[in-house]
């Protein structure tokens, strides 16, 4: 009776790997290059999974705290990937547009704006790296909590 519960254990783990094997090839399939993006587009698809199988599970006791730095850690990557850090998003105001006869249109910042273009650019670098650091405290302190 053990063997032929052994047998159907080894079907199950069988059936889950090739499901995984043919899931995560689909996804990659998409991109060769991988590069920082794709990265955070995988761990973001893996801890969308952990929080679909948190919700699902009603087996698992997850702290508030754990689940709240889950989805702090995947709002992070979500603005990581996405790159909304725009802090001016209209770039009229500090770009002005000129055609070169050799280049065609070229775009230069305005002599009077530069000032402030190169704060709002600043703004931008400091909000990324601020959601860098917090994601990668998160996953430091959390993440082996958060996998099943």
């Amino acid at each position: 009776m053990e063997f032929i519960r052994n047998i159907q254990a080894n079907i199950i783990v069988f059936y889950e790997t090739v499901k995984r094997f043919f899931y995560y090839g689909w996804k990659l399939r998409k991109n060769g290059d991988w590069d920082y993006n794709y990265l955070y587009k995988i761990i973001h698809l893996k801890i969308c999974n952990i929080e679909k199988a948190i919700k699902n599970d009603k087996l698992h006791s997850w702290s508030k705290r754990d689940f709240r730095d889950l989805k702090i850690a995947k709002n992070c990557l979500d603005r990581l990937i996405n790159d909304r850090y725009t802090v001016y998003s209209n770039e009229d105001r500090y770009l002005e547009r000129k055609v070169h006869p050799e280049f065609g249109i070229v775009y230069s910042i305005k002599p009077d704006k530069l000032k402030f273009y190169k704060k709002s650019l600043e703004k931008e670098q400091y909000l990324r790296n601020q959601d860098m650091d917090m994601f990668c405290k998160i996953l430091k302190e959390r993440s082996t909590r958060w996998w099943i």
